[in-house]
């Protein structure tokens, strides 16, 4: 007779824990839906040309040469799939070398959702999309008049409908402000991890850097959350 009671209780417990990942699964389906209506209509192979095309005019002004290499056409081309594929990651991380055009191509997907816009070949609204660099962030963190703007600066940003920063890696891991460790970069990557949303980061550090400067526990996001895209070869600076 004592043991039905526990008997009972292991099944409840089963059917909570079915109940639970249930409920957890449907959560994720749900965020995956709400955040891939940035998905847009066009062909990879269109909207690869469309960010070269947008890539140059950013050079060109510049007054540099644009170079379109085999390795650097074929990152672009990896950028694309992620802009027009749903069922992408809701993240795009840009990694390698310095000069590389990382940076270029971030700018030119921002510059490119505004021209399809405009031309109203794309539901995507532009004034959803902010640019920053991980320093500048770090200097807005740093120079925040109070604590309480501080957080609220922060939290804005883990707002953002689309986020990209640029540059991930130059600024200071930790900021030290009113007494308080705050870890900027980190905490509004792992707020935006937490709510699905898109985000586009660039750096020059590969993962094993990225796991030394922000530890373990935002690597494992990072690497859950990020449609990574490698782009190889030297600084186009040099040529």
């Amino acid at each position: 007779m004592g043991l039905i009671p526990i008997i009972l209780m292991e099944e409840i417990i089963m059917e909570l824990q079915k109940l639970l990942q249930a409920l957890k699964d449907q959560m994720i389906t749900e965020g995956q839906q709400r955040i891939r209506d940035f998905k847009i209509d066009l062909p990879a192979a269109e909207m690869s040309e469309l960010l070269l095309v947008v890539a140059e005019k950013l050079v060109r002004r510049t007054y540099h040469p644009f170079y379109k290499t085999d390795k650097y056409l074929a990152a672009v081309e990896a950028v694309a799939k992620w802009m027009v594929d749903e069922t992408e990651k809701p993240g795009l991380l840009l990694m390698g070398y310095y000069g590389n055009g990382k940076s270029t191509i971030a700018k030119s997907i921002k510059d490119a959702v505004y021209g399809l816009a405009m031309a109203k070949l794309s539901t995507e609204q532009p004034s959803k999309w902010e640019m920053h660099t991980a320093k500048s962030i770090a200097q807005m963190v740093s120079m925040s008049d109070t604590y309480s703007c501080l957080r609220t600066y922060s939290a804005g940003l883990a707002k953002v409908q689309r986020l990209i920063i640029d540059d991930v890696g130059y600024e200071p891991a930790e900021l030290k402000i009113y007494g308080n460790i705050l870890t900027p970069i980190e905490d509004i990557l792992a707020r935006r991890y937490d709510s699905n949303k898109i985000t586009i980061v660039t750096t020059n550090l590969m993962w094993k850097d990225i796991r030394k400067k922000y530890g373990d526990r935002l690597y494992d996001r990072l690497k859950d959350y990020f449609t990574e895209v490698v782009f190889e070869g030297e600084s186009f600076r040099k040529r």
